[in-house]
């Protein structure tokens, strides 16, 4: 009996509850809802075939296999074997790398912030003269100095 198969009902509701439960998790809210579907299901389940993926996602053919070489090419997931029916098992070999990846995309994300925040901050302080009788200016000011230090 294959992994797959072992998931019967009971099972199968608590993986449900838990993959809704990691869709509202920053992890996944901000990933395109194909790729956060077949991630979590690797996450519970650790190794798929795009049949199975078909199966559980309600995806197309061509978005679960376009959605997996993205995976692929990201290193998240990996070909694990061939069938000699040419039917490919794929696996993830550790959910380290899904979030060790993702706080990386969000550290660069937030430091491509840097050099915009830094420049308005100089155009405030050039313009402060101007500014100091606009409602709400010191406030600002304090805000985006507690941002880029």
């Amino acid at each position: 009996m294959s992994q797959e198969d072992k998931f019967g009902p009971s099972v199968r509701r608590i993986e449900e509850n838990i993959i809704t439960l990691m869709s509202q998790t920053p992890l996944f809210m901000t990933r395109d809802i194909a790729t956060s579907k077949i991630l979590m299901y690797f996450i519970t389940r650790k190794e798929l075939t795009q049949k199975k993926l078909r199966e559980l996602t309600d995806l197309s053919k061509g978005k679960i296999s376009q959605e997996v070489n993205k995976l692929i090419d990201q290193n998240l997931i990996s070909i694990k074997e061939r069938s000699s029916t040419g039917q490919i098992t794929y696996i993830m070999d550790s959910i380290n790398t899904l979030t060790n990846t993702r706080a990386l995309n969000m550290i660069n994300k937030l430091l491509s912030w840097d050099e915009k925040l830094s420049k308005l901050k100089k155009e405030m302080e050039e313009e402060q003269a101007d500014l100091k009788n606009l409602n709400g200016m010191i406030k600002s000011n304090r805000s985006l100095i507690f941002i880029i230090t």
